[in-house]
């Protein structure tokens, strides 16, 4: 059984937590491996052993590949690195008389992306876990909580062949949801329901619908499904829908799930989907993808002399397979996107306790760089005023750049909504941290010193690279005195001597700051002043924005003028 550690909306998916039986291991592995040499490979996937209690072991795995969200997916590769069954796995599905017809413009505007299957496979109470849970963690990691994937698993056996898909703008709109006995309309759903008031505000202007032609609702992705298609031992036959708004993450669930299904002994059929366009497609598409092997940065990185028949081999033992110039990638690994993720393969499919560290020898003395001295001692000041060290990455969605004061610095070509901007300040991504720790005790007391990005002319670039730091305060009494106290207190240390601070009323606190709640951070030079930073109290629109419920101070600084004094 899989299950996903508890993630909050809007920050980062934590690892999740597989649980396998051993036995059903060793039978994937086909009895060719003993538990012990079982227990002793599993780390070299990358995966890390939490407990084991008699034949279960308790796996973390990295969100990063959704493949090992299943038993089966964990089996795959296991079986390559221990070379029982090496190279491209093969899944070769035929075509069912399931067909998806996608309906009007609504849908394209909300949710435009879906794929199914349909499956004939014993339905137990363990497989019925397995589903459920890698569901969860589907959901949760490559779908980032529905907003980008939903996962429909239904009892085939009740509904019709023909399904429309298409768009609901009317609330009124009712059916029998899961869990109920009773029609309920879209509002009541949305209201009444935890999965309304958890994803309800996924979609807006048009709710999208999976009916069949006898006019029974499947599914309202990414809601919450009918009962009438609930999942029950015994039965045999699946239909599943994948749908969402990133059609590469959506293609990749499709294969995950498609994949566990056959692996599992069942037969997987696929389905046809058609579009108001006249457009016609068939899936789940299990032919591999293709991405250029550049051997050179794979040996260079890896520190390795392979040939192509050596990185071949090793690419077969993570399961891949290389032809010509080009690797081979199985549509479930939507993991590897860069030629550095196919060297991160070799090592793998080499097998990591065959490589062996190597001192580099050197005549040189190294030592702490000043800039990073400075760095460091504020560092240790907030965590001596019993701040709490977070880190966030640079790359940031949309949402959390909407305020900076010059045109967001977009990523060409982002595989991920989530990861699309460089973060133009600190204290968004703090407040974004304490949204998603609504739930524990307070006061809350945050900061992070990290890197931020702007547009500049005078830089080679045009992008300006400045480090800041910037710390929060949660709590019933946070005020603006409070948070001033602390940064006075940071300023007296680090100060560097001939520099003083001015803190001047900000007549225009935009978004983030409470107006007349703040001031603006000045730093003294002599005759020179330069503003770098502000301090005040967080704005009642802001916190509703973060779903935070208790009053915020804070400020962020700006160190680069500090770090040159």
């Amino acid at each position: 059984m899989v299950t996903q550690a508890e993630s909050h909306e809007l920050g980062e998916i934590p690892l999740p937590v597989i649980e396998l039986s051993l036995a059903r291991l060793g039978e994937f592995c086909k009895n060719k491996a003993s538990e012990k040499k079982i227990l002793e490979t599993l780390p070299f996937l990358g995966l890390d052993i939490e407990d084991q209690t008699g034949d279960f072991v308790r796996l973390e795995y990295s969100p990063n590949r959704p493949d090992f969200s299943s038993e089966a997916g964990i089996a795959r590769s296991l079986i390559g690195l221990l070379g029982i069954e090496i190279g491209l796995p093969k899944y070769s599905f035929q075509k069912s008389d399931f067909e998806i017809v996608i309906s009007g413009k609504e849908i394209e505007r909300v949710r435009p992306f879906i794929r199914g299957m349909y499956a004939e496979i014993p339905v137990t109470d363990e497989l019925i876990k397995q589903l459920i849970a890698m569901q969860e963690d589907l959901h949760n990691g490559i779908g980032r909580r529905r907003s980008k994937v939903a996962i429909g698993i239904h009892n085939a056996a009740v509904i019709s062949r023909s399904i429309k898909y298409y768009g609901v703008a009317d609330e009124s709109f009712s059916f029998v949801p899961l869990g109920s006995s009773k029609r309920q309309s879209v509002r009541e759903i949305l209201s009444s329901t935890d999965q309304g008031s958890s994803y309800g505000k996924l979609v807006s202007k048009a709710f999208p619908m999976l009916e069949d032609s006898n006019g029974n609702v499947l599914s309202m992705p990414p809601i919450i499904n009918g009962d009438l298609t609930r999942l029950d031992p015994g039965i045999s036959k699946l239909f599943v829908d994948i749908t969402g708004t990133d059609d590469y993450a959506v293609d990749a669930s499709t294969a995950i799930i498609a994949s566990m299904l056959s692996d599992n002994g069942g037969r997987v059929f696929q389905v046809k989907i058609s579009n108001p366009k006249g457009d016609v497609s068939w899936v789940p598409d299990m032919s591999p993808r293709q991405m250029a092997f550049d051997l050179k940065l794979s040996n260079e990185i890896l520190g390795f002399d392979f040939d192509e028949t050596k990185s071949r081999g090793a690419l077969q033992n993570s399961r891949l397979d290389l032809e010509g110039r080009d690797a081979l990638i199985p549509r479930f690994r939507s993991d590897i996107i860069h030629p550095i993720d196919l060297a991160e393969e070799v090592a793998l499919g080499y097998g990591l306790w065959r490589m062996t560290p190597q001192v580099i020898s050197s005549s040189l003395v190294g030592s702490l760089n000043p800039r990073l001295k400075r760095i460091d001692s504020v560092i240790e000041v907030l965590v001596g005023m019993e701040f709490t060290e977070v880190w966030n990455l640079s790359l940031s969605p949309r949402e959390l750049v909407q305020h900076c004061a010059s045109e967001p610095l977009r990523v060409d070509d982002s595989k991920s909504q989530s990861f699309e901007f460089l973060r133009c300040d600190i204290i968004s991504s703090l407040l974004r941290v304490l949204g998603g720790s609504s739930h524990e005790e307070y006061p809350q007391k945050i900061f992070e010193e990290a890197p931020t990005f702007s547009r500049s002319v005078d830089a080679i670039s045009g992008i300006s690279e400045e480090e800041h730091v910037a710390a929060l305060m949660a709590d019933s009494g946070a005020r603006y005195s409070q948070i001033r106290s602390r940064l006075d207190a940071l300023f007296r240390i680090i100060l560097p001597e001939g520099l003083s601070v001015r803190l001047d009323s900000e007549t225009s606190p935009g978004e983030l700051f409470a107006d007349g709640r703040v001031a603006s951070i000045v730093l003294v030079n002599g005759a020179i002043e330069e503003r770098v930073g502000a301090v005040g109290e967080i704005s009642p629109s802001t916190l509703e924005r973060f779903g935070i419920s208790v009053p915020v101070a804070g400020f962020e600084l700006n160190l680069e003028p500090i770090l040159k004094g």
